[in-house]
């Protein structure tokens, strides 16, 4: 059993990227380190902190059980909240019988969670990704934050696409729609002419491109 986690005192700064390495660790019943996790602190700007876990948990001993293993992490979240950081990225996987069925990364801070990315495997069991997103909920509200945010749908999609397979998924949990605008600016023309190039070949353009011919000729 792991008690309240051990946190190192030295962090390795890189003022150049604005990065802060370090890592936790948990204590078990005979006092030596069970665990441990290693973290990066990112800053943005002058007041923005954001920490984000690089690998899983490395055990160094015995592996947790999934109570022991969610015990930690929110110990660990405690602590880093205490601290003042603004934004922690946790991930969540679905799992059944020992095999991932989905996964979601969900950067929040106590205003809201918000649905950053995701994906399951071919096929998963049935209601796997309904279940993560309920438990990440309910996991997010024990915590204080007030909102949940799936972080918009496409207006309109085409039937049968996969955005309105997405937009469907979203609208089950019966959320509000707001009805938004988003957009893009160029202020290097240059870097901006190779990544216009760069995601029009891998993916069709970003998602301003793909949505403007809705505009006509506006």
């Amino acid at each position: 059993m792991i008690h309240e986690p051990f946190y190192t005192s030295k962090t390795y700064v890189n003022e150049r990227l604005g990065l802060w390495i370090g890592w936790v660790g948990g204590i078990d019943n005979s006092e030596r380190l069970g665990c441990i996790l290693p973290y990066t602190v990112i800053r943005k700007g002058k007041i923005f902190r954001m920490v984000r876990f690089q690998v899983e948990t490395i055990y160094l001993g015995q592996e947790f059980g999934v109570e022991e293993e969610k015990s930690f992490l929110n110990r660990i979240i405690k602590y880093f909240r205490s601290t003042g950081i603004d934004v922690i990225i946790p991930g969540i996987l679905a799992e059944y019988e020992e095999v991932a069925q989905g996964c979601a990364v969900i950067p929040f801070s106590s205003y809201s969670g918000y649905y950053m990315d995701g994906g399951s495997i071919s096929k998963p069991l049935s209601g796997a990704m309904n279940l993560l997103q309920w438990e990440g909920m309910c996991f997010f509200r024990k915590l204080g934050v007030r909102y949940y945010k799936f972080v918009g749908t496409r207006i309109d999609p085409e039937p049968g696409s996969k955005q309105e397979g997405l937009s469907m998924f979203k609208q089950r949990f019966s959320g509000e729609l707001r009805r938004g605008y988003i957009w893009k600016y160029s202020f290097h023309p240059s870097k901006n002419y190779l990544y216009s190039i760069g995601t029009r070949t891998q993916s069709g353009g970003d998602i301003v491109d793909r949505e403007k011919h809705k505009l006509g000729n506006v």
